[in-house]
């Protein structure tokens, strides 16, 4: 899945699962601001809720480029913590959210 390592995996993998929400709730531009993905999910969304239409379910394909939360493993989610370390990316971006309610 992200790592070699099955212990690592396992951790990382549950805390995703309970870490998925939408684009929008997570304030993901907070975090990959220059995200072409995020961006337009963002829009899309706005646009669902303009006309009352939900903006979920998603898919693993659509989270994997917009959900920080999945994108630990790259730069783009490790620089802001100044991480090279998926794991602690994803510690750090789970404190974040902890403490502010959102990733702005």
């Amino acid at each position: 899945f992200f790592f070699n390592d099955t212990a690592t995996t396992e951790i990382y993998t549950e805390q995703i699962v309970g870490s998925v929400r939408c684009v929008q709730e997570t304030g993901a531009l907070g975090v990959e601001n220059e995200n072409g993905d995020i961006k337009q999910k963002l829009q899309w969304a706005e646009q669902q809720r303009s006309q009352n239409k939900p903006t979920v379910p998603s898919t693993i394909g659509e989270e994997k480029k917009t959900n920080v939360f999945m994108r630990c493993d790259l730069e783009s989610s490790q620089k802001k913590f100044q991480l090279n370390d998926p794991v602690e990316t994803l510690k750090a971006l789970r404190e974040l959210k902890n403490k502010n309610g959102s990733l702005l």
